[in-house]
């Protein structure tokens, strides 16, 4: 009996602590993005309030402001003068929501107004 309320208490401890998240090591870093979307093998420099995307196929780099919502929450918007500054102005602002961390990646949510975009993805903890 002991030992099934102690596997027990176990998994209701690992539930509860698995949820909790620490986003704070997201706000500096080198990231990279895989994904399918136009900014796919891209990598991603980022301090608190500035993000670089740098495409790595094109070279285009695009510049965003970062403004955190909440713990594991931003929205970006570009930055005057970058390039996609007018042709995806639709595109911004996108909220970005981190929903889980690993040691090797994140997974996040993004939306923007753009077409009802809402879609989860994975982005690469480089450094």
């Amino acid at each position: 009996m002991t030992y099934i309320l102690f596997i027990s208490l176990f998994f209701i401890i690992s539930s509860s602590c698995s949820g909790k998240k620490d986003c704070s090591k997201l706000r500096d870093g080198e990231f990279y993005y895989k994904g399918d979307s136009s900014f796919a093998g891209s990598i991603i420099k980022r301090n608190d309030s500035v993000q670089i995307v740098i495409d790595k196929k094109t070279g285009k780099r695009l510049e965003e402001k970062i403004t955190w919502v909440d713990s594991c929450t931003y929205v970006l918007c570009p930055l005057p003068g970058t390039e996609y500054d007018s042709s995806s102005s639709d595109l911004f602002p996108i909220t970005v929501t981190v929903l889980g961390i690993t040691k090797k990646y994140y997974t996040v949510n993004i939306t923007s107004r753009h077409d009802s975009t809402d879609f989860n993805d994975t982005v690469w903890i480089s450094r």
